[in-house]
């Protein structure tokens, strides 16, 4: 009898375990309900952030794509020419050619941003100043770069860079500035045998960045000064053309850019233009290209300036 008890006792424990666990699978099952509706709703959030991003992103595309310079202005004594090629998974580029009042002095900017939205604060930026530029004919390449950098540093996110050249060309001296930040390149050919370079990257410009802007402080950003010849051509390339890879990880880099200029430093400013592409298109093999990128090659064609007549 009391091993029938005891039996019993332990059939009962053991429905009361089954009991308590099934209750507890039922739990946890509405729970797991609850966690994959709020995982779907969190999912349908993300869908919807993500959309507004892509149009966000769409938008700063079209944006750059409508500001980027169609035709190159006309200045005595210079010849200009571009190429603006778009990155399909990276972009971030601009450039603009214009003249101050005295039209005696004209701005080269060439500017590469680490995502579309920050290159849409920079032109927000470079048009504001274009037109302060307007109002203070006498602004130098230091003092422009620094109110671009100003402008945009209050929006910058704690990951964003900015890479940007602000030159200067004085057509009364041909004496040209150039300031520059971030992972820009510039040369002087002066001819097969003398590539100068202007300037070869250096960190980008960040939002915590701590250097000043005096040209004369060691802890500033690049300067140059540079008194331009007849004949000479300068050549700018934002960061898709040195860093741009091949599939194996190799870039085009300094040497193929610097011998695509020795190659056809002596012909005309498109001919130098398209002989970098070329070999740049050659050895990448990637069309259309990761990042943004832009060639500006401008040449000296005169220093003497013929004034129009009164």
């Amino acid at each position: 009898m009391d091993v029938n008890e005891a039996l019993k006792q332990q059939i009962l424990d053991l429905q009361d375990e089954l009991s308590a666990k099934n209750a507890d699978l039922e739990r946890k099952d509405r729970e797991l309900q609850r966690y994959q509706h709020e995982v779907g709703q969190l999912n349908k959030k993300i869908e919807v952030l993500i959309a507004k991003i892509s149009e966000e992103l769409n938008m700063a595309t079209q944006l750059q794509r409508k500001l980027s310079p169609t035709e190159l202005p006309h200045i005595g004594g210079f010849e200009f020419s571009s190429k603006f090629r778009f990155g399909s998974r990276f972009g971030g580029d601009y450039f603009d050619i214009f003249e101050l009042p005295d039209k005696m002095k004209f701005v080269m900017i060439l500017s590469s941003a680490s995502s579309h939205g920050v290159s849409a604060l920079l032109l927000t930026s470079l048009l504001k100043n274009s037109s302060l530029s307007v109002r203070d004919p006498q602004i130098s390449a230091y003092k422009l770069f620094e109110k671009i950098c100003s402008d945009v540093r209050p929006e910058m996110g704690a990951s964003d860079q900015v890479s940007l050249m602000v030159a200067i060309v004085d057509r009364r001296s041909f004496e040209m500035e150039v300031v520059a930040c971030g992972r820009l390149h510039a040369f002087l050919a002066r001819s097969s045998e003398a590539i100068e370079s202007l300037y070869e990257g250096s960190a980008a410009f960040s939002k915590e960045d701590s250097r000043t802007f005096n040209e004369t402080d060691k802890n500033s950003f690049h300067f140059r000064r540079v008194l331009l010849q007849s004949k000479e051509k300068l050549v700018f390339t934002s960061t898709g053309i040195v860093h741009a890879q091949h599939k194996s990880g190799e870039e085009f880099g300094l040497k193929n850019l610097k011998e695509a200029i020795k190659a056809s430093v002596r012909s005309s400013v498109h001919e130098l233009r398209n002989e970098i592409l070329y070999r740049l298109e050659k050895m990448i093999q990637q069309d259309p290209p990761l990042a943004d990128q832009t060639v500006l090659v401008a040449e000296v064609k005169d220093r003497v300036i013929k004034l129009a007549k009164s």
